[in-house]
């Protein structure tokens, strides 16, 4: 009976054995350490990403189109010149009485003031795209910094929970050991093996975590290295937000409508038209052919009805850009209050969880030695042993909180890493 006892017992620890062998089988296997060897910077990263973005993407496009607006503003006329053909008769079916060809060449001009308005326009509309461009890479940058920040805390938390893994199986083997020869009873055995399988669940979670930041990653940057840690912190003394990316294309926007205002209200009436028209014609069969010449001017009268609603169009369409210019730069300065904020409230955060790590450490260490010589028991010591992880896990976030709140800083004053 006692054998058999003993088999199952021996059974039960070499099942236990194998299961936290394929657990941490599993977590080397998909542990970012096994990826590519870390060879590359933030910036390079962002280069990277950069590279894939949407506006990079179209950007050739975009500038084709307004070089070809340019193009069409430095001709003489507004448009593409017109060729009209007509033909006179007054027999129809026969080749008596009157013939004659005309052909007629026209083409519209530039009103007053008008092609100096739509190239000022063109100007303004390439600035804002190429400010819009670099906006667009600062909301990059700033989500390549959150992603890099989210993966260095889970990162922290899978290695601590790895120790956490370490530290509950060698408590679990020292209480087997104690079991057997009596010293405990065999629940506290019970007890250090459930400790053991909570850590291995954390260390799961944690993991997982981390293949699901690392995927999003090499989504956005086409790296299949895992995500770089943020750049280095600097001290962030000014508060002008003239060179915020964001600001600038806001007053771009608004720039390029006021020229569109400008635009609208310039060209008040059709484009003035010249032409020449060349007549050959007889005025009877047997008679010689007569060439004649026509030199014409058409002049549109203009219209105060005519851009009313496009003017009051553009006009709305710079209250919005303006309205927008003020709600920017108040988000703007909202953003960099906070981020100081943050950076002071992550350094009081860093200060206490430091004191609280000292503290649990040298806690667990008194109750480790009390429990090895009897003097406490094991629901205390696990009791310290959590609050020792607790605190240094909170003490690596507080740390990594703090470098995530001065590039949060570094991003809200709009500068790219």
């Amino acid at each position: 009976m006692n054998s058999i006892l003993h088999f199952k017992a021996w059974g039960c620890l070499l099942g236990l054995a194998v299961i936290s062998i394929s657990i941490a089988a599993q977590a080397s296997a998909t542990s970012p350490s096994n990826t590519a060897t870390q060879n590359i910077s933030f910036s390079e990263a962002l280069e990277s990403a950069w590279q894939r973005h949407p506006w990079l993407q179209s950007e050739a496009n975009r500038r084709a189109e307004l070089a070809g607006r340019k193009l069409q503003t430095q001709g003489l006329t507004s448009a593409a010149p017109t060729i009209g053909l007509a033909h006179s008769t007054d027999r129809i079916g026969s080749n008596n009485g009157l013939r004659g060809l005309e052909v007629e060449i026209s083409a519209p001009l530039w009103n007053a003031g008008l092609r100096s308005a739509t190239q000022s326009q063109i100007e303004r509309d390439e600035q804002r795209f190429l400010l819009s461009g670099q906006a667009a890479k600062l909301k990059l940058a700033g989500e390549l910094r959150e992603l890099s920040a989210r993966f260095a805390l889970a990162q922290s938390d899978q290695q601590l929970a790895k120790r956490k893994v370490s530290e509950a199986k060698s408590l679990a083997d020292d209480v087997a050991k104690r079991v057997r020869v009596g010293d405990v009873a065999r629940v506290d055995n019970l007890m250090a093996q459930s400790a053991v399988t909570l850590a291995q669940g954390q260390l799961e979670a944690a993991q997982t975590e981390l293949v699901a930041l690392q995927s999003q990653w090499q989504t956005l940057t086409g790296l299949t290295t895992t995500p770089v840690p943020l750049p280095n912190a600097f001290s962030a003394q000014t508060s002008d937000l003239s060179n915020h990316p964001q600001l600038q294309e806001a007053q771009a926007t608004v720039n390029a409508v006021q020229a569109k205002l400008a635009t609208t209200l310039a060209d008040s009436r059709d484009p003035m038209e010249v032409g020449i028209t060349a007549t050959r014609e007889r005025s009877a069969r047997g008679n010689p052919n007569e060439t004649s010449m026509q030199f014409a001017v058409r002049i549109p009268l203009g219209s105060a009805s005519r851009n009313t609603a496009k003017a009051a169009a553009a006009r709305a369409e710079l209250d919005e850009a303006q309205n927008a210019l003020q709600v920017t730069e108040r988000q703007l300065q909202a953003e960099q209050s906070t981020a100081r904020a943050q950076v002071a409230s992550a350094q009081r955060a860093l200060a206490l969880a430091e004191q609280r790590a000292k503290l649990a450490t040298e806690a667990q260490s008194l109750y480790a030695k009390a429990f090895r010589l009897g003097e406490s028991d094991l629901v205390t010591r696990l009791r310290a042993d959590n609050e020792k992880f607790d605190a240094d896990l909170a003490l690596s976030r507080a740390q990594l909180q703090l470098q995530r709140a001065q590039s949060q800083l570094q991003h809200s004053l709009g500068l790219l890493p």
